[in-house]
């Protein structure tokens, strides 16, 4: 549901206003529908009379409906000069309605009292529809074109480029020379394509776990921004700091990425908080490591007043070990981890938990009676974080006599 907040009080507009949009959109506001992929990441977006609000196209990187161009003029620029810095036809679809616009990473112009003198000239099939033109600028966008067309990026200079500051009184140039103006860099071709009739929208969901951030055009990833122009975040794993989680992946023969999302391979794994780069194991110890990275994810991110658990999963087609989400029952001291039952097609291979810190329980660093009665009906491991901190793996009997437990860390 889209909606908006009154700009004389703090009382919610009607869904049925028009005015929802952001950065000079003009979008309704009212509920639209999401429909999303098994990543999951949103694919198509449908308006109440279930027309197509926005055409979803992405990139290898997570751009959606955008294409990144790199064009720009010298840096400096010369004076009494036209360079051309795009020109190309953008095709329109049938029963579709498209605007399209030009994001420019840097613009710095010459202009005299608020007045470009030099200017970046919009022409769609040679007809200029807009100019643009001022001193230090930075990010800059088109204004949003309507239709497609043959559509050109001019930017002309004038015969003589003056500081800032203006000409000296004769018209000559402080330094006999010309002001070194940075001039234009292009990065993006963005297009917006609605089904005609459709009430058109703008969905800021990405990846999963990401928001678009329209001021910085990076995704927030809760904590960190990732950036579609390079597939990277734009600073380093936090877990990297963490002694436990470099030795889980030493431990299997992995390096952790330290600026990779998700493991380098978007369409198959996802980074819901910008902390981990994927909970997909494969190769020796592959499911130990699940069980471990999970109830070490589980004790810096949840409650540990509280049990929490889930299961541990073998996806049989890629031979990767994973775990599930951790869940807990409304009594602090117990949890039923296949609550957090293994995916459609995977394999539950074990379940994971933890003891709480406080209260102390009897036995808190050992694994219950309940536990390994349960484990072995189902035939499956058990693993346990310790309110110590220390890592235990019950391999249950293949009869039904007593199983045997390991500590895994330390």
């Amino acid at each position: 549901m889209r909606g908006r907040l009154s700009t004389s009080d703090d009382f919610r507009s009607p869904d049925s206003s028009s005015t929802c949009g952001r950065n000079g959109a003009s979008e309704p506001c009212g509920p639209f529908f999401i429909l999303s992929d098994d990543l999951p990441k949103p694919v198509a977006l449908l308006d109440a009379s279930g027309k197509h609000a926005r055409k979803l196209v992405w990139d290898a990187y997570g751009a959606l409906n955008r294409r990144v161009i790199r064009s720009e003029t010298p840096h400096p620029y010369a004076h009494n000069q036209t360079y051309s810095i795009f020109s190309q036809t953008i095709p329109s679809t049938a029963g579709m309605q498209m605007a399209y616009r030009f994001q420019f990473d840097a613009f710095d112009s010459e202009a005299s009292g608020g007045v470009p003198l030099d200017k970046l000239r919009f022409l769609v099939n040679y007809v200029t529809k807009f100019e643009l033109g001022g001193h230090h600028l930075g990010r800059v966008f088109t204004p949003w074109q309507a239709g497609g067309g043959n559509t050109t990026l001019h930017f002309v200079s004038n015969a003589k480029n003056c500081p800032p500051s203006g000409c000296l009184t004769d018209g000559g140039l402080p330094d006999g020379g010309n002001w070194p103006y940075f001039g234009a860099s292009l990065a993006a071709l963005e297009v917006a394509e609605a089904q005609t009739g459709a009430l058109p929208f703008d969905i800021p969901l990405r990846f999963p776990g990401q928001y678009f951030d329209a001021e910085t055009q990076k995704h927030e990833n809760h904590n960190r921004f990732y950036d579609t122009a390079t597939g990277r975040y734009l600073s380093p794993e936090p877990w990297l700091q963490d002694p436990t989680e470099v030795l889980i992946s030493a431990y299997g023969g992995e390096s952790m990425p330290t600026y990779a999302y998700a493991l380098s391979n978007p369409l198959r794994y996802a980074d819901l908080d910008g902390l981990k780069p994927g909970d997909r194991f494969s190769g020796k110890w592959s499911q130990n490591r699940a069980a471990v990275d999970a109830l070490d994810w589980t004790n810096r991110n949840k409650n540990t007043k509280w049990e929490h658990g889930g299961m541990v999963c073998f996806e049989p087609a890629t031979r990767e070990y994973f775990a599930t989400d951790p869940v807990t029952d409304k009594d602090p001291a117990s949890c039923t981890p296949s609550n957090s039952a293994c995916p459609k097609g995977t394999v539950p291979v074990g379940n994971y938990h933890n003891h709480p810190v406080d209260p102390p329980g009897l036995n808190d660093e050992e694994f219950s009676t309940k536990d390994r009665i349960n484990n072995t009906l189902d035939r499956i491991n058990g693993y346990l974080r310790t309110p110590s901190g220390s890592f235990k793996k019950y391999y249950p009997n293949a009869g039904f006599g007593p199983g045997r437990t390991v500590t895994l860390w330390p």
